[in-house]
Formats: structure tokens, sequence, C-alpha cells
């Protein structure tokens, strides 16, 4: 009987160990990496940076050629077991991947096995005034490996730098005006209903945007279920047009510039 009960013991012990859940794995502070592009189409491309855990204000170039890159990320510490990123290519938007801790190296790796083949556009946005502009990218995750990310920056500007390579169809960019600091949790501006509402926007050209127009954009968001409700709303239409009265009637001019797609 006790060899019985003995028996029990070690069993249900086993069964507990099991089901107890592994500790995560401990941080790696790092400002280095080394980047693998394992997709032929571009592992030869010029002039690529890493955007990492979505700062899309500082996207980092890659030192290296080829297949293997690396990256030095001065004043900047990241984790090597969590960071995630995205390459720029100039005219590509990679899905966006977790970081592999390097113990040996003391280092991150990145491991990038496809570039995306899908067209991308730079927007250039200016206004009419000061403004606090935010704006975050919602990017899903694609091929097995990736992660959703949300490239994201903030600017108190007239002429904000070039969003770069914001890819068609499957990412969308969200402006936020009078937001100090982008909140992917809240809504904005979206690209797709500018493109949507305003004429020649598809096309590439420079568009314009005053206040009605902004106001037009959002109401064009709730009917299409891309805002929260109230859809259709006319407190909400009111509201809106209470935000442009308070923001100074701003207009935003978006340089909207298809890229063409190099042959690799």
């Amino acid at each position: 009987m006790p060899g019985r009960f003995a028996i029990a013991i070690f069993l249900c012990s086993l069964t507990l160990h099991a089901q107890t859940p592994a500790p995560p794995p401990r941080p790696l502070a790092v400002s280095n990496a080394v980047v693998y592009i394992n997709d032929a189409y571009c592992s030869d491309a010029q002039n690529v940076r890493i955007v990492i855990d979505d700062d899309d204000r500082v996207p980092y170039p890659l030192t290296g050629s080829g297949q293997e890159r690396t990256v030095i990320t001065p004043g900047y510490k990241f984790d090597a077991t969590h960071s995630k990123a995205s390459l720029y290519f100039g005219d590509m938007h990679t899905d966006c991947v977790r970081a592999e801790p390097d113990w040996t190296n003391r280092r991150a790796k990145f491991v990038f096995n496809r570039c995306s083949r899908k067209a991308v556009r730079n927007i250039t946005i200016r206004s009419s005034q000061l403004i606090r502009i935010s704006y975050f990218r919602y990017l899903p995750a694609g091929d097995p490996g990736t992660v959703p990310c949300h490239p994201r920056a903030s600017f108190f500007s007239n002429d904000m730098p070039p969003v770069e390579a914001v890819r068609d169809q499957d990412e969308e960019l969200v402006l936020q005006l009078d937001f100090t600091k982008p909140l992917p949790d809240r809504d904005g501006l979206r690209l797709s209903a500018i493109l949507r509402v305003v004429e020649g926007a598809k096309k590439g050209k420079r568009v314009a945007l005053g206040p009605d127009r902004i106001v037009e954009v959002l109401a064009v968001q709730r009917a299409y279920g891309t805002s929260a409700p109230p859809t259709f709303s006319s407190l909400a239409i009111d509201l809106d047009k209470q935000k442009m009265r308070e923001l100074n009637n701003p207009r935003l001019e978006l340089d909207i510039t298809y890229l063409k797609r190099e042959q690799r």
C-alpha cells in the first residue's frame, strides 16, 4: 500500500509539472542585431532600413549586402526576446517579425523569409498651420512566422517627413489630428477612406482636405463600419465639425506617390 501511495504522488507531481506554463524568457537588452533576408527577390536590395518596436521616426540603415546584414541602434536598447521589426526597401515594406535572442553574441536576430510584392505609396502630409499630427500604420500578420504591428510617429509641424512605403490593399494608415502621440486603440482619418472619397487620390495626385472634406471622410468611415458607432449619426458629424473649429479649421495637403516596382 505505501508503494502504491508513493506512485500516485509521483504521477500527480508529473501531471502538475506538465500543466505548469514555462516561464517567459528573461529579457536581453541589446543595441545591435543581425538581419537575414532569405528571399532572393530582395536579398540584393540596397538602402534597406529597419523599424524596430513600431518607432517609424527612426528607421535604422542596415550595413552589409546580400542575405546577411547587421544593424546598430545607437542610444536605443531593445529586447532581443520580444521586439518586432519590419524592413523598408524604398519600394517595399515587409511584414513584421519577432526578434530571436542570440545569447552567444549578445544581439538580436531578425529573419525575413519573404518580401512583399504589393505596390506601395509614399504619403507626404502638409498642413495650413502648425498642428499636432500623429499616425499609426496597421499591418496585419501575413506569411507564417510574421506578427501584426503598428509603426507610428507623431509631429508638431506643418510639413511632416514622408510616410514611406505604405502597402496597397493590406496596410492601413490612420492620421490622428491634435494627438500628442499615436493611439492605435483610437480611430482617426484613414487613408482608405481618403482614397474612396477624394477625387484623384487613387491616381497618385496631390489632394486637398479642408475641414468640410475631413468631416465627409470621417462620415464615410462610419458608413462603411471602419469607425466606431454611431453610424450615420448627425451628432457624430456635429462633433467632427466642432473639432475642426477648435483646430482653427485646418487644411491638409497630401502628396500621394505610387512607387514603381524595381525589377530584380
